[in-house]
């Protein structure tokens, strides 16, 4: 300091600008310059923006204009709201016809007819009128003058405005006012007049807008998982339709080893919960990467991916076989004859790992048998109504030894033998809401009781459950009554777990072959809900199956089936739908055999006489996903497991990191 010193502060006072559209689908709104604070003073152009399906409607807030673009200067804080309406996607714009040296506006003999052909909605009126002057006009919308077209404004003695934006008026009536003021015998009839007193702008032109009624619309929102093992997807509200205009809130949550990555389709945010608003037919779908993976932790459940199974990353081919029980209807038994022996089945499992076995298909349920005190209480009428302790006690045990021994598990959960002259089963699936008490009491609680344990890799929802359609004494159930059972209870297993879904058909031309009773479009038909699909093909196979449709070993699961029935020889595929993988869930342990071998087409034929040990490789090379042979344990003529582990250790021999990709 070498003197007096006089210091001055200067501010300079700055005020926010709040914009926002409603509703939020409708628009946007942008803003010159563009910032979150102006200086006192500044002014600022700010412009509405329709998206599609809206119209502008006006503003409010700090301006209630009908123009899209108006300047707002910054002397306060300010709020600005740009407000939209959906536009009727049932409406029509027609341009009336001038005459007169543009005074009058009237319709053609057609747009009469069109109004005549409407019983309900309104007509819209839409003006371009002359600035400056006042001007009067007249027609049967009622008499009304527009004074101030620069300030929005338009009087009139009835009728309605709907908005003024600049030279622009909309006037609307009901088609029941407009029908009642219409004489429907002067053809040309005119609808608007204009008078000034100002030659020059004498001259205005407008249209017919026909509004139908806007009926309530309704939007699918269909939700996908990449990988689907990957995690799961909540929609709240969670519903089959959504109105015009809804909000889903939309979520993800990803599985152990994995990360939410991101959204594609409908929206591409990356935070695991999105708004999804309904104002058209939408997928979404939540992607999801797998962590790195401990090559020693087998705690990985199988997932598809395109055609194949998979497990953390690495493929998995089936090496498979069934063991559907050791003793008939033994889990849950009360009876000293059928009860379940833990033993047995901890020394089979060890029997099949050895054997280069990687996964078995084990019935839940044989029969339920009534007389038997069976354990799923099933009344006269068909409702589920409880599962004993014991069922939940025994399958506790034989999950255990699964992850014990680290085979996964196809679990059948029931057979078409429950409905062989079982009259309340009959009517369980023959009543929606039966099968739902089946659902809430046997599937759900399974679901729910298991789907941590990896080693439950699949659940086939009925074995052969095509033989209730075929067989009186099953009672010839019809296909929407069996579609309904499959696809709900597909739905409840895929909205509640990763296990994935099949079903095993005992004839493949139920399946693929003359007719697709299992495709999701069928599936959904029945139960409207995204997750009632299957997973996977698991159809059986057995000699009299190849007099009409041949020997899938030897075949592609999807494509044409070449040959002339009977008895062929045949090539080609399947004809399985291409989008899924699929595995072989039953065949004959002991193989295919001499006489199937000549239903093979020459160019397909292993040397020699087929074995399973051929059956296996051409399965394989075919593209087919697993064979799973009928059974281990021998319980028929169809072979058991000394008949068929020659194949399955040659599998595991040539293949070994697709049949133990994380070792054994």
């Amino acid at each position: 300091m070498d003197g007096n010193k006089t210091l001055n502060a200067n501010f300079i006072q700055t005020f926010a600008l709040t914009t926002s559209a409603s509703p939020a689908a409708g628009g946007t709104v942008t803003r010159n310059p563009n910032a979150e604070r102006y200086n006192s003073g500044t002014t600022v152009q700010v412009t509405a923006v329709p998206a599609a399906g809206y119209r502008f409607v006006n503003w409010s807030g700090a301006s209630t204009s009908a123009n899209t673009t108006v300047s707002i200067t910054m002397s306060a804080a300010r709020t600005l709201t740009a407000n939209f309406e959906l536009i009727n996607p049932l409406q029509e714009t027609i341009t009336a016809t001038v005459r007169e040296a543009g005074k009058e506006l009237f319709i053609t003999d057609s747009t009469l007819t069109k109004i005549r052909n409407m019983t309900s909605g309104s007509i819209l009126l839409e003006l371009n009128l002359p600035l400056g002057n006042a001007n009067s006009l007249s027609g049967d919308f009622g008499d009304f003058t527009h004074y101030d077209a620069n300030a929005g404004k338009i009087m009139l003695n009835s009728g309605m405005i709907k908005n003024v934006a600049g030279s622009k008026g909309y006037i609307e009536i009901s088609i029941s006012s407009f029908k009642t003021a219409f004489d429907g015998n002067v053809q040309g009839y005119v609808i608007a007049q204009i008078w000034t007193f100002n030659a020059a702008q004498a001259s205005f032109s407008g249209a017919i807008i026909l509004q139908p009624p806007q009926t309530a619309q309704t939007y699918t929102l269909t939700v996908n998982r990449n990988p689907a093992a990957g995690g799961s997807v909540t929609r709240n509200p969670d519903k089959a339709n959504y109105n015009t205009g809804e909000t889903v809130t939309v979520t993800a949550s990803a599985n152990a080893n994995y990360t939410f990555t991101g959204w594609s389709g409908a929206s591409t945010a990356a935070a695991a919960s999105v708004q999804i608003i309904m104002n058209g037919d939408k997928t979404l779908t939540a992607n999801f990467q797998l962590n790195q993976v401990n090559p020693t932790d087998m705690r990985i459940r199988i997932n598809k991916t395109n055609n194949t199974f998979e497990v953390a990353g690495r493929r998995i081919w089936m090496n498979g076989v069934n063991t559907p029980w050791n003793n008939w209807d033994e889990m849950g038994s009360n009876n000293n004859w059928n009860q379940y022996n833990n033993t047995w089945w901890d020394n089979e499992f060890a029997k099949l790992k050895a054997a280069g076995i990687n996964s078995v298909r084990i019935w839940m349920s044989c029969k339920n048998e009534m007389q038997y005190s069976p354990p799923i209480t099933i009344n006269s009428s068909g409702q589920i109504t409880a599962v004993r302790q014991k069922f939940w006690t025994d399958l506790d045990q034989l999950f255990a030894l699964a992850e014990k021994h680290k085979i996964y598990v196809m679990a059948t959960l029931i057979s078409f033998d429950h409905f062989v002259d079982q009259t309340p089963w009959q009517n369980m699936i023959n009543s929606q809401a039966n099968v739902q008490s089946f659902a809430q009491h046997y599937t759900i609680p399974f679901v729910n009781r298991y789907k941590n344990n990896p080693y439950l890799w699949s659940i086939d929802i009925c074995n052969e459950i095509d033989w209730i359609r075929e067989r009186a004494d099953a009672g010839a159930i019809s296909w929407a009554n069996i579609q309904y059972f499959i696809a709900y209870n597909a739905a409840v297993i895929r909205q509640n777990s990763e296990i994935l879904v099949t079903v095993g058909f005992a004839s493949p031309k139920y399946n693929g072959a003359d007719s697709q009773q299992l495709s999701d479009t069928v599936l959904k038909s029945r139960y409207n809900n995204e997750y009632a699909v299957l997973d996977f093909w698991s159809p059986h196979y057995y000699e009299w199956v190849s007099e009409w449709y041949g020997v899938p070993h030897y075949l592609k699961p999807s494509g044409s089936l070449v040959g002339t029935k009977p008895n062929g020889p045949y090539s080609g595929g399947w004809q399985l739908d291409a989008s899924k993988p699929a595995v072989i869930g039953e065949c004959a342990a002991v193989g295919t055999g001499t006489t199937e071998r000549n239903r093979v087409a020459s160019a397909l034929r292993p040397a020699g006489a087929n074995s399973i040990t051929t059956d296996f490789e051409h399965a394989y090379s075919n593209g087919w996903q697993g064979v799973m042979p009928w059974t281990s344990n021998g319980v028929d003529y169809a072979g058991n497991l000394d008949n068929m582990k020659a194949a399955t250790l040659n599998m595991e021999s040539k293949y070994f990191d697709m049949i133990f990709p994380w070792g054994k």
